[in-house]
């Protein structure tokens, strides 16, 4: 069980080449994370809203 533990944590630091969060301060996100929270917020850099599924899988693939 440790070793599914372990690559269940360890997949997105080496998906993303990294961590969503600063190692030195796990309680503050780093500028990535804090500017896509203020874009959202502000609704700047959105995709949407979509009716379907498939509306929205469309706008993915053409990014």
């Amino acid at each position: 069980m440790a070793n599914l533990a372990t690559k269940v944590t360890a997949w997105p630091t080496n998906m993303f080449e990294g961590t969503p969060l600063d190692p030195s301060n796990p309680l503050r996100p780093n500028s990535d994370t804090l500017q896509a929270m203020d874009d959202a917020v502000s609704g700047r850099n959105l995709n949407g809203p979509f009716e379907t599924v498939d509306e929205m899988m469309t706008s993915l693939e053409e990014d």
